[in-house]
């Protein structure tokens, strides 16, 4: 895993790099140390699918794992009779904020929001790399055992942990880095030319949910929920997809309920803007900080007009044709907004008579 020398300039421009600095002796950042494998690890988490899967297997009976979730990674250290951690080890683990194992779930974990940065695949690597190194004691990352798969369909990958597969992944976090700055221009350009004037604007972004393919880098998925106030007030839906239209999905259930599994309901489906209004964490956030704003919302949702929730896929060119924008017909019956609970409190008032 000789990768320092040809990763330095990116390396080098990394929070990875001070972070760790911090916390592990220089003598064990060496070439085949731990600079290098936290690189991967933040590579690898810009590159992660929803549902991927990683257990690194520190010896016999040990382990760290981490599943990519919507908005966090959950992340898990076995503690067990076989190989139990040491009291100080987990006096650490406790200091830095894990949470304890229970009978309900028997391993130490911490949830980390997931957010699409640089700056957090950074922090979330050096997690990983200063917990293993300095808290469980490991003193080399060149033995680890390390095993990716996604839960979703058991599909197994490789973290970039050589140098051609660690300067792929970086371009392409780079790409959807770029992709996502587009869609929030498109969005500015799409407010200003239609004068909307907006009481809440929320975005929400997700994980790439399939792995990238070599006619494309993979996407974040972004939806952006608008308040819209004025003479025509209404709660708008844009769902900025991929260049080529290619548009995020979710797992979700079916409306009106009905026994089975989840459906697979992608942007702009009135199925996936119910999950979407009653799930969004940034939604549930805003939300919660503006209670007015939210029996707003609720009134607007228990109107019963029609065209109360509005659904839009904005595309983006990257090759500067412009901007696509498509209307989304929502199925009221599905929608079924007056029965939608909006996240941030109680559950929403379904009066007719309410108004936003």
């Amino acid at each position: 895993m000789n990768q320092l020398g040809e990763m330095q300039d990116i390396a080098a421009a990394s929070t990875t790099v001070a972070a760790l600095h911090r916390e592990i002796a220089p003598e064990a950042l060496g070439d085949e140390g731990w600079l290098a494998f936290a690189a991967s690890i933040a590579a690898g988490t810009g590159c992660a699918s929803l549902n991927d899967a990683v257990i690194i297997d520190i010896a016999s009976g040990r382990f760290l794992q981490w599943v990519q979730n919507f908005d966090s990674i959950t992340v898990n250290i076995s503690d067990n009779d076989e190989q139990p951690l040491t009291v100080d080890q987990r006096t650490a683990l406790a200091d830095q904020g894990w949470q304890a194992p229970t009978r309900a779930e028997p391993t130490w974990n911490r949830d980390v929001r997931w957010q699409p940065s640089q700056d957090m695949f950074d922090m979330f690597a050096v997690l990983i790399t200063v917990t293993l190194h300095v808290h469980l004691g490991v003193q080399s990352a060149a033995g680890l055992q390390i095993r990716a798969f996604n839960l979703g369909g058991g599909e197994r990958y490789e973290l970039p942990m050589s140098a051609i597969e660690y300067r792929r992944a970086c371009a392409d976090v780079s790409l959807r880095l770029a992709d996502l700055r587009l869609h929030h221009s498109a969005a500015a350009f799409v407010m200003d030319k239609e004068s909307i004037t907006a009481a809440l604007v929320v975005v929400d972004v997700m994980p790439a949910d399939r792995r990238p393919t070599e006619h494309d880098s993979g996407a974040y998925f972004l939806d952006r929920i608008v308040l819209v106030e004025g003479g025509d007030p209404h709660l708008a839906i844009w769902s900025h997809v991929a260049p080529g239209g290619r548009a995020g999905s979710r797992l979700v259930p079916d409306h009106p309920p009905r026994p089975g599994r989840p459906l697979r309901a992608e942007q702009g489906n009135p199925i996936y803007i119910r999950y979407l209004l009653q799930h969004s964490a940034a939604l549930a956030a805003a939300l919660h900080a503006d209670p007015a704003l939210r029996e707003r919302m609720s009134g607007l949702l228990a109107s019963g007009r029609a065209d109360a929730v509005r659904a839009m896929h904005i595309e983006a060119s990257t090759g500067g044709s412009g901007i696509r924008i498509t209307t989304m017909l929502l199925a009221p019956e599905k929608l079924d907004g007056a029965s939608i609970a909006l996240p941030g409190g109680d559950a929403p008032r379904l009066a007719a008579t309410a108004r936003p």
